[in-house]
């Protein structure tokens, strides 16, 4: 199941990311299947100048529970995105941010 955490917006979303996060949910339960599968962001939000956020071309992934109560361990967690980057192909960025505020951030990003 695909949970949007309260607030986010979906407006402007692109096709090639809805496609994305069909592939990133079938994947997250392939690695973290106790764990729920959470968009924190689409094109809400407050991001670097510049974020494809704001043109619809990303999206964020929790990785851990809002009070902590849950953590997909780290190494699984570059596992994942590894297994994700295989699957999605070189026209999309995977990144997975530590500390404060530890997400994975997936874009479409195409070479022109």
């Amino acid at each position: 199941m695909i949970t949007l955490k309260s607030g986010v917006k979906l407006n402007g979303m692109s096709p090639q990311i809805m496609l994305a996060i069909l592939f990133a949910q079938y994947t997250w339960f392939q690695w973290f299947r106790h764990y729920p599968f959470v968009i924190t962001s689409v094109t809400d939000g407050h991001h670097s100048k510049g974020s494809k956020h704001y043109i619809g071309n990303a999206f964020d992934l929790r990785v851990r529970g809002p009070d902590n109560d849950w953590s997909a361990p780290e190494q699984q967690r570059r596992s994942y995105c590894d297994a994700l980057k295989r699957r999605l192909g070189k026209e999309f960025d995977i990144v997975l941010h530590e500390g404060g505020s530890a997400h994975i951030h997936i874009e479409w990003d195409p070479e022109e």
